[in-house]
């Protein structure tokens, strides 16, 4: 309405895309300017600065994570062993379970010999973590006995969640270490869910010998796992800052 009189008034048609291609060629020859390939251009920019936001958090995430590691790493209420104590079994790529443990009661018996039907348990001292990857047993019966057979052997993970620590591995008899004339077999670590299990700075290996037989005192037996001390160091070892 134009001082007070209806005006009439024309939409144009809409463009068809024909007319907008053509007429987009037309600038584009006018002006020396591709604007589709600077669209396309726009468009892929756009694409790639989602991309870069997104590696960007990602990257910051991880970052934090490291952070946060490394913070933890250098807190001295975390660290469990200073490298004095590492640098002691460093050289060392044996572990002995010699030491009885007493006071378990029933069948259990707090001292060598071990007479037919009684248990005897044996663990090592607390010491930083490795890696076992084979066992060793010797063992010397009474009267020159060779019945290792009537020995069972069960490997126990302490404390594994559980009384008394988690039996680990199969059971085994005495005649899987050594042979009728006394020699050792070296029998593998056990795996758990196919890799090398690691015993914790927090956990003990203990091991349970069952005398199963009717005669011949077991007088004495030394258990001993192997593992690789030097790795376990180079692993363990607070890194020497460049000079």
């Amino acid at each position: 309405m134009e001082n007070g009189f209806l005006v009439s008034t024309q939409e144009l048609p809409e463009m068809g895309t024909s007319h907008k291609t053509e007429l987009m060629n037309r600038l584009c020859a006018l002006t020396g300017v591709n604007f589709p390939e600077i669209q396309r251009c726009l468009v892929a920019y756009q694409d790639e600065c989602a991309r870069l936001r997104k590696r960007c958090c990602d990257m910051e995430a991880k970052y934090t994570t490291l952070e946060d590691l490394f913070r933890r790493a250098n807190c001295p209420a975390n660290v469990l062993y200073s490298d004095v104590t590492i640098a002691e079994v460093s050289d060392d790529n044996q572990v002995q379970l010699t030491e009885v443990v007493t006071g378990l009661g029933g069948d259990y018996v707090d001292a060598v010999p071990l007479p037919p039907g009684k248990l005897i348990r044996l663990e090592h001292l607390a010491r930083p973590g490795y890696r076992p990857h084979k066992i060793a047993i010797d063992m010397s019966l009474a009267n020159g006995g060779d019945n290792y057979l009537d020995f069972e052997i069960q490997l126990i993970l302490v404390p594994g969640g559980q009384d008394g620590g988690k039996p680990y591995g199969p059971k085994y008899r005495g005649n899987q270490f050594l042979n009728k004339n006394g020699t050792q077999i070296h029998v593998p670590f056990p795996p758990y869910l196919g890799r090398q299990l690691t015993i914790g700075s927090m956990e003990r290996l203990a091991v349970v010998v069952k005398h199963t037989g009717g005669v011949n005192n077991l007088n004495s037996i030394y258990v001993t796992l192997y593992h690789d001390a030097d790795c376990a160091y180079q692993a363990c070892r607070t890194p020497t800052a460049a000079v």
